[in-house]
């Protein structure tokens, strides 16, 4: 793959919210600046899956440290375009993410950006890339390191929001409100002067 780039992209400051991570992703994901690496010829053999091709040229990139993972400093989140990130030559877990899932779909793969976190909860933290490959094939793939699984995610990580350019589907599990009037006159536990009541919160 080749290593030149046509624009520069852009950065944006982002919230932490999970309805302004879909907006920038939407918007930062751009195929188009990352393009080029696939014209040189050596691109697409067919003893070379695409998905392999990407994981390896990430692989070598790190392996030069042309590209390098930076945490944002403390109190910012700001996330960049594919060819911004290759121009400073390091993102954090955001930044990569859209990169490799722009070189992927620029390489003719279905590509996501999925926003969620490592080991539960609901901060909305971190990035990875999910897809199907040209086979058919599942595959995840964590910018940072980089690895490439083919197959489900690791269960560790837990995904809040997959983006690609045209929608952001929202994967948190959905509750139901409680209905403690019903709960408490089906039984509860007293202790002291407090009431336990245990519940049972379906997904929608």
């Amino acid at each position: 793959m080749s290593g030149y780039l046509i624009e520069r992209g852009n950065c944006r400051p982002v919230q932490f919210d999970l309805a302004d991570r879909c907006s920038a992703v939407r918007e930062l994901l751009r195929p188009k600046e990352v393009l080029h690496l696939w014209s040189s010829s050596d691109t697409r053999g067919p003893s070379a899956p695409i998905v392999d091709q990407v994981e390896q040229y990430f692989s070598s990139m790190f392996a030069t440290r042309a590209l390098q993972y930076v945490h944002d400093p403390m109190h910012v989140d700001c996330w960049c375009s594919p060819a911004r990130t290759l121009d400073r030559g390091f993102g954090d877990c955001d930044d990569l993410a859209i990169l490799a899932a722009a070189v992927l779909k620029a390489g003719g793969i279905d590509a996501s950006v999925v926003i969620g976190n490592i080991g539960g909860g609901t901060a909305s933290n971190h990035a990875w890339v999910e897809g199907i490959d040209q086979f058919g094939r599942g595959f995840f793939y964590e910018a940072t390191n980089p690895v490439l699984w083919y197959g489900a995610r690791p269960l560790s990580y837990v995904p809040h929001a997959l983006v690609n350019e045209d929608e952001c589907v929202d994967l948190r599990p959905r509750r139901r409100p409680v209905d403690w009037k019903r709960l408490l006159g089906q039984g509860a536990i007293v202790v002291g002067a407090g009431m336990i009541a245990a519940a049972l919160i379906s997904d929608e």
